[in-house]
Order: structure tokens, then sequence, then C-alpha cells
């Protein structure tokens, strides 16, 4: 494969004339702020107190972009003086350098680090340390965190000429000899301390400072849904190894079966704890963690499970676990530096939740109540069933259901719903049913009668005003029913209007402003001020009347009704 970097640029030419020679230059122009690299060294590293060293700064953009700018100067573990800064230059294409002079009191190591500032074309860049001294050790590593078996490698520094340069990887393994690079993989999870030690021909010996590695071993889950990687802050976590759910003895604890392990069960072994019977932490990083996440760990010495939640603090797709040697959560229940179990992280079900709506809002004796339950759901699965109970002893079942009651009473209606995991929800309203009134009846509810618009505009809406009546048959008996409109200008000119006549069972409701056969249409022609007087008639006529028919009759309670509107040209 070729790689061809493109680097944008400018190129000027100045022509020549009778007095100059032309001229031609080209400007690299950078679109963006390009990473850099900065590296220091100073010479001669093995020095005494009171004598002076140049120290080299080189700052490197790998986009062949020069660096401009400045690089300041810090020394750690060491007295004396150095230059705070100098001012980077260089001919290199990509690379400017600068140097300063420092001059220790003492032999001590001191390590030298430079920090480059950046300017419009470049980022900031720091450099590893550089030891000066008599004797001194540092070294560089290729990663501070990797997985088990990936190779780390440690590039060491040292002044004084040492004979012998060892490395301690904190895992039980030294490696020593007089080359200055060594690498390893190491074979279990968990946090491991590095240093260097270097050792010189009078035998004495220097050790450099330490750093942490922190170790990660990974393995697919049980459920083929991803690699799931495990860490310890103490001791070595090995033997990590994905279980499937159906190899553990099953767990009759109903939280523990409404519990989904998307990732099935880890079992691993935590060995070299110290102090015996202390805490650790054991770091896992998974895909996703779902909402409601629990944790169950298995006691195969106690055969039982345990809900282990409590022990373990999520953030985001991490989920720390603390354990103790001898204690919750370790099979052997010794403290004896070993910690051993299998866990997993499930997710409980969520419940589903109940929802209903009710029509009518409150019913007679022998009306019919619809009841409605569509509105309930269940947030991660299904509702497998619906079971009603009205108050009066009588149950129901179904999405939707209808239910009469026979006795005047306030009814609890509760609703119970079942999810496929077996989980419930509930949720209860009540009802008020009356007495009503016996044999036929018709009365007004809600706005009884009004006009489609409070104030209507003859140009604007006109030229018709919808008048609507809005009834209920509160009786017990099919009947056939019309509204009377007497509509009264302030002139005090009537005109008489009527809706339609529609057919009403027991308990039925008509909304003149949905069912435009329960409205009358009204044209005002002059503008002013508009009285409507309303009254619901009703005929039990074993046929449709017609409008007006004598058979029609009105009764109170609520059969009357009034209200006013103003027109407008």
């Amino acid at each position: 494969m070729l790689s061809v970097l493109i680097i944008p640029s400018i190129s000027a030419i100045n022509g020549a004339d009778t007095l100059r020679a032309g001229s031609e230059g080209l400007f690299v122009l950078p679109l963006t702020t390009d990473p850099t690299s900065t590296t220091v060294s100073c010479a001669p590293s093995t020095i005494v107190g009171g004598q002076s060293t140049t120290c080299s700064a080189t700052v490197t953009d790998a986009n062949l972009i020069t660096p401009t700018g400045t690089v300041s100067f810090t020394v750690t573990g060491g007295t004396g003086t150095i230059g705070s800064s100098c001012t980077i230059a260089g001919g290199t294409p990509g690379s400017a350098s600068c140097s300063v002079t420092y001059t220790p009191t003492s032999g001590a190591c001191s390590f030298i680090t430079g920090s480059y500032a950046g300017d419009t074309a470049h980022l900031p860049s720091n450099s590893s340390p550089f030891a000066v001294g008599a004797k001194c050790v540092t070294f560089t590593e290729s990663a501070e965190t990797a997985q088990t078996g990936q190779m780390i490698t440690v590039t060491i520094t040292a002044t004084g000429s040492p004979t012998t340069l060892t490395v301690y990887w904190g895992d039980g393994t030294v490696d020593s000899g007089t080359i200055t690079t060594y690498s390893h993989a190491y074979s279990a999870a968990g946090t491991f301390m590095v240093y260097v030690t270097a050792t010189y021909s009078d035998g004495s010996m220097v050790q450099s400072t330490t750093a942490s590695k922190v170790i990660s071993a990974c393995v697919p889950s049980s459920t083929a849904v991803g690699d799931v990687c495990f860490t310890t802050n103490a001791g070595q976590l090995t033997n990590l190894v994905a279980v499937s759910q159906s190899s553990l003895p099953p767990n009759p604890d109903p939280t523990f079966m409404s519990t989904t392990f998307n990732y099935g069960f880890f079992s691993f072994e935590i060995t070299g704890i110290t102090p015996i019977g202390s805490t650790v932490t054991v770091t896992e990083t998974y895909l996703t963690i779902p909402s409601n996440a629990v944790y169950w760990k298995y006691d195969s010495v106690a055969n039982q499970w345990i809900d282990v939640t409590s022990l373990v603090t999520f953030s985001g797709n991490v989920l720390t676990l603390t354990l103790m040697d001898g204690g919750i959560g370790d099979s052997d229940g010794v403290q004896n530096g070993q910690i051993s179990d299998p866990g997993g992280l499930g997710h409980r079900d969520s419940p589903p939740v109940a929802a209903f709506t009710f029509s009518p809002a409150s019913a007679s004796v022998g009306q019919t109540v619809n009841y409605d339950a569509s509105s309930s759901y269940d947030p991660d699965g299904t509702i497998s069933n619906y079971l009603w109970t009205f108050g009066d002893s009588a149950t129901g079942a179904g999405v939707t259901t209808t239910h009469v009651y026979a006795t005047p009473n306030t009814y609890t209606v509760t609703l119970t719903v079942t999810d496929n995991a077996g989980l419930i929800g509930q949720n209860s309203a009540q009802i008020v049913v009356s007495q009503g009134l016996p044999g036929a009846h018709v009365s007004f509810f809600q706005w009884s009668a009004r006009p489609q618009f409070k104030k209507f505009s003859i140009t604007r809406q006109g030229p018709i005003e919808p008048i609507q009546a809005f009834a209920v048959n509160d009786g017990n008996k099919t009947v056939w029913s019309q509204v009377r409109f007497v509509v009264t200008a302030d002139s005090g000119v009537n005109q008489v209007l009527y809706t339609q006549v529609v057919q009403l069972t027991p308990g039925q409701e008509i909304n003149g402003n949905q069912d435009p056969r329960f409205a009358a249409n009204f044209v005002p022609t002059t503008p002013g001020t508009y009285f409507i007087q309303a009254t619901v008639y009703y005929s039990t006529s074993s046929t449709q009347p017609p409008v007006g028919d004598p058979s029609f009759i009105t009764t109170p309670p609520n059969n009357v009704a009034s209200n006013s509107f103003l027109v407008r040209p």
C-alpha cells in the first residue's frame, strides 16, 4: 500500500526586471494543529555536583511542519540551576531544537523534563524524564495498561555506567542483564508495580521510581454478546472462564428468576491477597450495562446463590465489585489470601404498568360501563394477562371489557396486568354509580347547549353559526331525542331551530360538537347579542318520529338550558 502525505502550500514567484533577478518561494500552510513529540537529552549525563551539562530539547512534527515557540524545563529528584526555557529553531523540516545548561548542586540523581508550549499550528507535548547524575536510573514504558498476553516494553536510561540493570515486573518476574530494553507479557490480571534498579562495579545500587501497570484479562461471554474484561487492584486474577447459566444450579428465588443475565456468568480466582483477609476490588468492563442492573454470585461451598448488588458500583459500562477474602463472595469462606467464586451481571425485569380508562365517567344502575386497558404497557416485555375486579365481587378479563352495576354505590375498580416474566402491575380508580331515573328520560350534561363560536363574525366565520347540544339518556329505556333551540336577538326577534331526531340507549351520551345530528345551523344577518333557550325532548315511540312530533315530551331535571353569544360584522 502506498501512503501519500499531501501538505497544502502556496508557491510565490517574483518576476525579474532590469534591476533585480527573479525569485520563487514555497510556503507550507497548516490547516489544523498537529500533534508533536518532545524529547530531552543531556550531555554529559554522568556528572557530579557543580559540573554543568547541556540539556537539549527537540520538538518533532511528523507532518514536516516545523514547530516554533518555547520549551520550558523542570528538574525533579535533585537540586541545581537550569535555564527556565529556550526558543526552538531548526532548519530541518518538521523538527526544531534548543538547549539550556543545568548545574546540579550534588551528584544526586536529577530528572530533566521538557514541556513544549505549542504554537498556532502545533499542540503542546511533554518529554519523558531524562536522568542526570553520578548514579541514577529511570525508564519509559510502551504502555501503562494492557491485556494478559500482550507485550509491554521497558526502556532504561542510567548514568554512571552500571554493570547490571534489573527490571521488577511486579508479578514475581525479574529480568536482569546489561541491555537497556526488556519486554514482558503478563499471564494474570491485576495492578502491578514496576521498577528498575542499576547496580555498579563498587557494589552500590540505585532504584527508579515505580510505575503501575493495570493488566486486564478478557474472555468472550457464554452468551456470545461480546468480550468482558476483568482486573483487580490487589493480588493476581487468573483462571477467568465464561460460565453458562445452565451449567450452574438453579435458583428458585423469584427475584433471580425474573433476572436476565445478558452476558452469562464468569468464574475467576484471585490469589496472592496480602494481608490475608483483605478487601479487593474487581473491575469489570462490559459492552454495556443494562438498567436495573444486579449482580449475583454462586457460593459453591454453601451451595446457594447470593445477591451481592450492594457490593457493586456501576459507572457507564464499568462495574466495580468489592470482595473480601473469607467474606461474602468468597466460595471457600476462609481468610487464606485467595478468592474464588462464579458470578454474573444481570438486570431485573421491570414490572408492567397498568393503566385504563372507562366511560361514562359516572354511571346509573343498569347502564353499561366500558373499560379499556390498551394504554397499559411493559417496559421490557409483553403483557400476557389482564384481570379486572369491578368492586362488586364481579371480575372481567381482556384488554377491553364491559360491566353493568345493579346497585348504586361508589366502586373501586382494579386492573391487574401480568407480563411475560410473571411480574404484575396494578392500578385502581373509583366510579360512582347512581340509581338513575326510572323509566324514560333525557337530560342535558356537560355544556348543555352552546354556540360553536362565543364571538361570531359574519364575514370571517359566517354565514353559519352551529348551535350545539349535549345530552345523555339517564333513564332506563331506549328513546328518541331532539333539542329545540329558540334564538332571540337583542331586537326581540326569535328564530326556532331543531336538531335531528336521534335514538339513545340507556346511558348513551351525544355530543353536538362531535355529532352534527345534535346541532342546528343558525344564520345571523345582523350584529348584536343573541340568546339561546334550549329544551331537550324524548319520545318512547316504537318508530322514529318526525321533528316536532307530539310524542316528544320534556321533563325535569336538567331538561332546559340557556346561553348567549355575540355577533359581529
